[in-house]
């Protein structure tokens, strides 16, 4: 429950500076992005915590509705100009959830993790 409070909540800022970078919406663009990094960041330590024990998912060794919640904020991340190269264990994680059977990529995600 907490990740999915946390996709809610936390990375509301996240939709923000998507809105910034890609709509031309008004707002601070760099300290949304800052805060949208920082929050990234949470979720990389969590997963490389996730990966020690032998977890591949956010709450679990399977796939959740938390993953799928959490799942669009880093995939979209890169409309905001944030490398995912500074998140492997995101991009590991992104890998595993798009390689669930029955998946299927919103419009809009690129192909490329």
């Amino acid at each position: 429950m907490d990740w999915l409070f946390f996709a809610e909540r936390d990375l509301s800022v996240f939709t923000a500076a998507r809105a910034i970078s890609i709509m031309d919406v008004p707002g601070d663009g760099p300290a949304t992005i800052a805060q949208t990094r920082a929050l990234l960041r949470i979720m990389e330590d969590h997963m490389s915590a996730q990966e020690i024990k032998g977890l591949g998912f956010f709450a679990s060794a399977e796939i959740t509705l938390a993953d799928l919640a959490l799942f669009p904020a880093f995939a979209l991340s890169r409309d905001c100009n944030i490398d995912h190269d500074a998140f492997p264990a995101l991009r590991l994680w992104a890998r595993r959830v798009r390689a669930t059977p029955g998946f299927i990529v919103m419009p809009g995600i690129p192909d490329y993790h």
